[in-house]
């Protein structure tokens, strides 16, 4: 909390037992696995918050999706902004 901004490194957990995301190359798949693996971690502490989402790698956005749309509606917070810091490239 260098500049008074709290860092929650624990608001969206992952689940055990999902399949390994580098090895799924359909957007609707990687989506459908994500699902079953990522979770709100306590909720109630974002509610009404505004969230700076930080992903390393953006590959189909799929990861970013899903995210978005569990803080909107499980956690219920007021926006969601993302920050990607590399993009693979395609190889379709």
């Amino acid at each position: 909390m260098r500049l008074g901004i709290p860092v929650l490194t624990d608001a969206l957990i992952k689940t055990p037992g999902g399949k390994p995301l580098k090895n799924i190359s359909e957007p609707e798949e990687r989506e459908n696995a994500l699902r079953d693996t990522v979770a709100v971690n306590d909720g109630s502490r974002l509610h009404g918050k505004s969230i700076l989402l930080i992903d390393d790698l953006y590959r189909s956005g799929a990861t970013l999706r899903i995210s978005t749309d569990l803080l909107m509606k499980v956690a219920q917070v007021r926006v969601v902004s993302v920050l990607t810091m590399t993009k693979t490239r395609s190889h379709r």
